[in-house]
């Protein structure tokens, strides 16, 4: 697992199953995917669940490897680049792979649900992952100026929740606050 969503989604229907998962470091962000660990190992043992259900390893790509290796009749979830999937599945056979996409919404108007959904979209995880909305296509729409205006004042409000920490994502359950101090800025080519 590799992905915040997707690992929250795999790892949790797994140990709902009494599947064992082990989580690991990505090469990127190898502290975001142990603290998530560390917080939900912890949630686990508050709710009573053993622990030894999750389990997470900090390897190189080549180790990484080695344990695919190892456990070729293992699932594996991955999500990531299409080259590092077909090389996993070399070594996996049934692994299965979210290689991300283009993550595109189409509307034919904007409405409070529609712009929920873009801002929602758009500002999961920070956009950090491949779950990330990319593009909106407006149909009828209008002028460019007239897009950046509802962009602006419907879409991302001023009053778009924020947060100091990730907890406080989690205590007001929300997945789509910006962290306090840093502004969301759509990068150029989006």
């Amino acid at each position: 697992f590799t992905n915040f969503l997707d690992l929250f989604r795999k790892t949790v229907r797994n140990i709902e199953l009494g599947v064992p998962v082990v989580v690991l470091s990505r090469s990127n962000t190898s502290q975001h995917c142990f603290r998530w660990f560390e917080m939900v190992r912890g949630l686990m043992e508050a709710e009573g669940l053993p622990a030894s259900m999750i389990s997470f390893a900090s390897l190189s790509l080549e180790h990484q490897r080695d344990i695919f290796r190892r456990f070729p009749a293992s699932p594996v979830y991955f999500t990531g680049s299409r080259e590092v999937a077909r090389a996993l599945k070399e070594l996996s056979p049934k692994a299965i792979s979210s290689t991300g996409g283009p993550n595109t919404m189409v509307n034919t108007a904007i409405n409070p649900e529609i712009s929920e959904a873009i801002r929602m979209s758009a500002c999961i995880e920070n956009s950090g992952q491949c779950t990330a909305l990319r593009h909106v296509v407006q149909c009828g729409a209008g002028s460019a100026g007239d897009v950046k205006a509802t962009i602006k004042d419907s879409v991302f409000p001023a009053s778009l929740p924020r947060v100091d920490h990730p907890s406080q994502s989690l205590e007001a359950g929300t997945f789509f606050a910006l962290f306090n101090g840093v502004d969301f800025k759509v990068k150029g080519g989006y």
